[in-house]
């Protein structure tokens, strides 16, 4: 009779090694939440929607209001709003709510309202 031993101890801990590494995604949601929060900011500061069109111009009134001619740039606090969770398999990007108002800078700041 012929007997075959196969010690698969090292096979066995590089598998489970793997298994450790892709079951928690974690690092790589993170990656994608900064890019994402990055980009945020570098179209806010171009002045840009996310489809690369300009934003709608500041109106008289606010321009008399604000330090500055940019449209949704005063105090930079929006910027500072963008924020992004990741977790071991998703990640969750969002805009606090007190600034969700400034997306109507994408419709020309037109409302539901017409103002």
């Amino acid at each position: 009779m012929i007997r075959i031993d196969i010690d698969d101890r090292e096979v066995r801990a590089a598998l489970a090694n793997l298994q450790r590494r892709v079951s928690d995604l974690t690092p790589v949601m993170h990656d994608i939440g900064q890019a994402l929060v990055e980009g945020m900011r570098a179209r806010l500061r171009d002045g840009r929607d996310v489809e690369g069109r300009p934003f709608a111009p500041n109106s008289p009134v606010t321009l008399a209001r604000k330090k500055g001619a940019r449209p949704l740039v005063d105090s930079g606090m929006m910027a500072s709003q963008f924020a992004y969770q990741a977790g071991r398999d998703t990640s969750d990007y969002r805009l606090l709510p007190r600034i969700i108002g400034a997306a109507r800078m994408e419709d020309a700041g037109v409302t539901d309202t017409g103002r």
